[in-house]
């Protein structure tokens, strides 16, 4: 009888063990995914040729490819950290960081990260949870400084996984960029419809306007 207790006990400690920690495995470079991180460029329109806001979403090199352009180098040897959160979130400051950090590449593989399999303790092991990807530079050179950008060179756009009992590999990381970032969610900011496009909004506003207020 005292060994089946012991033998419940020990199962009860590993289901709620597997319930207490999710384990994901991050990645940026697989034949079906190429996501490098980019370095800043400078923004002489907006900042007078001070770094740009980061940017985020795949170049038309990547894997998948995407839209997005890219001035500045790909990034080597920064620090690398992983964060997450149970459920679907916006907000950067509600992640908590994972066991294991990395480094980016250098030479041929600049702008990525070696498969990372980190534990988020306190994470699910079933169900979706919200993931970001998180770079410094280890000499504090291109870390934000104060508490309205914090302290991330990059950090790339939240992206989501299924959790499952035996882990998950992350394979929604797109491509990101260091520059600056919304202080209020920690993530790049979403950019600002164009002028153009301004315009052909507001046109089809009065357009309407017009078109409600016609005598029945």
């Amino acid at each position: 009888m005292k060994s089946i207790r012991i033998g419940l006990f020990l199962w009860a400690v590993l289901v709620l063990n597997a319930w207490s920690q999710g384990r994901i495995t991050f990645v940026n470079n697989l034949p079906s995914l190429k996501a490098p991180i980019y370095g800043p460029e400078l923004d002489f329109i907006h900042y007078g040729g001070d770094w740009a806001d980061a940017k985020t979403g795949n170049s038309p090199t990547g894997i998948p490819a995407g839209t997005q352009t890219y001035g500045g180098t790909l990034l080597e040897s920064f620090s690398v950290s992983f964060w997450a959160a149970p459920g679907v979130v916006t907000d950067g400051h509600l992640l908590m960081p994972g066991n294991s950090t990395t480094v980016l590449g250098t030479g041929s593989l600049a702008g990525y990260f070696p498969a990372t399999s980190v534990i988020f303790p306190g994470l699910p092991a079933t169900g979706v949870a919200t993931l970001q990807v998180r770079v410094t530079d280890p000499s504090g050179l291109w870390a934000f400084a104060g508490d309205q950008f914090g302290q991330y060179a990059a950090v790339s756009a939240p992206f989501t996984v299924n959790l499952s009992s035996l882990g998950s590999t992350a394979t929604g990381l797109r491509s990101f960029s260091v520059g600056w970032i919304d202080g209020n969610t920690l993530t790049p900011y979403v950019p600002e419809p164009g002028t153009a496009n301004l315009l052909v909004m507001g046109a089809v506003a009065l357009l309407l306007r017009g078109r409600s207020r016609k005598p029945l």
